[in-house]
């Protein structure tokens, strides 16, 4: 068996429930928004649930393909008028 390269195991440790149950803990505690995807968060558990085991295998398999990040901008204020972007 061949030398895993470093960091090899954090793709197998995405679909471990801890992880997840991490993630969605901060989520909803920092009432997190809908993604491009629009699922909001009182969706998000029935949604995981039908989803998160052919989203797990694909995480370990390689074909997962993350949808867009959706960006909003958000007026800077005083001089210069940029946005910057979440």
């Amino acid at each position: 068996m061949g030398k895993r390269p470093p960091g090899s195991d954090l793709l197998e440790r995405i679909p471990e429930p801890d992880n997840l149950n991490r993630a969605w803990k901060q989520v909803k505690a920092n009432k997190g928004a809908p993604g491009i995807d629009g699922v909001s968060i009182a969706q998000f558990p029935s949604y995981i649930e039908e989803k998160w085991q052919g989203i797990g295998a694909a995480i370990l398999d390689g074909t997962y393909v993350p949808s867009p990040v959706l960006r909003v901008g958000i007026p800077k204020r005083g001089e210069g008028g940029s946005n910057l972007y979440f």
